[in-house]
């Protein structure tokens, strides 16, 4: 189409690459981060510049906008120098945003950056007015574009979700625990947040957060923000729960013991007697899962989930969770089982995770996810691998035990080992939850016929560390005794005075007391260990 200074079209709008009074013209990219806008009209007049009016309505609500550039497309080369600029409202106000110089003889496509420019797809929340915005032509000397032909104009903007005005990480802890209450207010001159208690935040930045402790109870927050035009509040909730925990011992177990039959509910109480707590299940597709010769067998592509959530009984104390398990069909699909929460939901995201295949060749006969939830790491394992840390022949269609041992650092994250008939095929994967109030056990599969056995959840005792006693042999010699545990190390240390921290590992001038293994009776001895020459403390250190 052509485009000619001061043509009058009398109101009516002439729209470009098909576009309409009705509609708004963005379209999202491929990479489902982007989009582009065709949406505009051309408007002249006698007192004003050429330009090409652009209403740029959103695509998708909720949304914030940041434009990067706009592609200018010339139906025909320009014969003079034309400046290319783009303006935009606020408040009623002309703002004068980027613009360029066409060259004289220019054809074909030209680009204006656009960058930090940002618009938000809430109408009330719009940093300048979306449909108040134009693109303008005009000559160096400042009069109007005698002559330009345009074929197309498309504007480009990355996307991701609009802000709330005021938000939290969490709407559900447990009493004790942090939330970050998230502001980002645009426009606003002060932020005002009511934490209670007379305790008031009070800050001129327009996006930030702070860290809250939780008490036991519902929590309300307010966020007051204000300018010269006046005030908004927002609110948000947080209940805090008492933390329940749970004592070292055998928190959940199904034997799966029972007659044969295709509800999994059948004889709950006796099937899971050994345990502090009882589970229900449910299948989001039936017929899939069943109970045979005392075990659960999974078959196609159903969901099972069990019905408890374990999340107030799992502290920071370390516990495990194992099956027993084997593959009756040799095929290349899998078979999985992992741990969900309100947040992490899909078996993607979990990042305690392990999922099997039938297929003994494969690189990925076991497969864990480890990491942060939502974006996890994986960790393949081949039939190989597990053969060589058991130190015998290993398929996956034998029956095993499988279990993940856990160590928490707080209530959403830690490491885990993963064992194998209680031998570590892998070890110190870190494990991130997004949140700390549901913890639900979840089955899934693919088309893998599959068997597990004695599903079971042991909170572990915090270890106690080691008791030291020493005996004089005599005048110039000690011996030591101490509990171990198998597979552990001790170090025997040393220091001059309990109000120094600087204990190292003892040297008697002929033996460094360093990286001494477990006995493997329970208790750990040293004798004849040459006395130091001026009075010290010691202590085993546990490794």
């Amino acid at each position: 189409m052509t485009v000619s200074a001061n043509m009058i079209y009398d109101n009516t709008n002439l729209w470009i690459r098909g576009g309409s009074s009705n509609t708004v013209g963005w379209t999202w990219g491929a990479d489902g981060e982007s989009a582009y806008c065709t949406d505009l009209f051309t408007e002249s007049s006698p007192d004003a510049p050429t330009r090409i009016d652009t209403h740029l309505g959103m695509a998708a609500t909720d949304k914030r906008y940041t434009l990067t550039d706009a592609e200018l497309t010339l139906a025909g080369s320009v014969t003079n120098d034309i400046h290319f600029g783009f303006r935009y409202t606020v408040g009623g106000v002309p703002q004068m945003g980027p613009s360029t110089v066409i060259p004289n003889g220019t054809s074909g496509p030209v680009s204006l950056d656009l960058s930090g420019l940002e618009l938000l797809a809430a109408d009330t929340q719009t940093p300048w007015d979306s449909q108040s915005t134009f693109f303008e032509f005009w000559e160096p000397n400042g009069s109007n574009v005698d002559w330009i032909a345009v074929d197309s104009l498309v504007i480009n903007a990355r996307v991701r979700d609009e802000p709330e005005a005021f938000s939290v990480s969490a709407t559900s802890v447990y009493a004790g625990e942090s939330v970050k209450l998230r502001w980002d207010v645009l426009g606003a001159e002060w932020i005002f947040i009511d934490l209670g208690a007379e305790n008031i935040v009070t800050t001129n930045s327009a996006v930030g957060s702070v860290d809250v402790v939780q008490p036991l109870g519902t929590n309300t927050y307010v966020l007051i923000a204000t300018n010269s035009s006046g005030s908004v509040t927002q609110e948000v909730v947080v209940v805090a729960v008492e933390f329940v925990g749970a004592p070292a011992g055998t928190l959940f177990n199904d034997t799966f013991d029972t007659t044969d039959t295709t509800d999994l509910n059948t004889s709950l109480s006796s099937r899971q007697a050994a345990g502090l707590l009882t589970s229900t299940y449910t299948e989001q597709i039936d017929a899939n899962s069943s109970i045979a010769g005392n075990k659960l067998g999974r078959t196609a592509t159903g969901i099972v989930t069990l019905d408890t959530n374990f999340a107030s009984y799992l502290g920071s104390q370390p516990f495990t969770l194992s099956f027993d398990f084997f593959a009756v069909t040799a095929v290349n699909k899998w078979t999985a089982i992992h741990v969900k929460n309100a947040l992490d939901v899909a078996r993607s995201a979990s990042p305690m995770q392990v999922y099997f295949r039938g297929d003994n060749s494969v690189n990925n006969l076991i497969f864990l996810q480890y990491g942060t939830g939502g974006a996890v790491d994986s960790l393949l394992i081949s039939s190989n691998t597990v053969a060589t840390a058991l130190g015998s022949a290993f398929s996956i269609h034998d029956e095993h035990n499988y279990a993940f041992e856990v160590s928490p650092t707080d209530r959403a994250s830690g490491t885990y080992d993963f064992l194998v008939d209680g031998v570590a095929v892998a070890e110190n994967l870190p494990y991130a939850f997004s949140e700390n109030i549901e913890r639900i056990i979840v089955f899934t599969g693919l088309n893998l016929d599959a068997r597990f056995d004695n599903l079971d959840i042991t909170v572990l005792g915090e270890e106690i560390p080691p008791v030291l006693s020493i005996s004089v042999d005599h005048t110039s010699s000690l011996s030591f005794e101490w509990g171990s545990i198998l597979d552990k190390q001790y170090d025997l240390e040393s220091i001059t005075s309990l109000l120094l921290t600087n204990w190292t590992a003892y040297n008697d001038g002929v033996t460094l007391y360093t990286n001494i293994q477990a006995s493997g009776t329970g208790t750990n001895s040293l004798t004849g260990v040459l006395a130091p020459a001026s009075n010290a403390f010691f202590r085993v250190n546990e490794m």
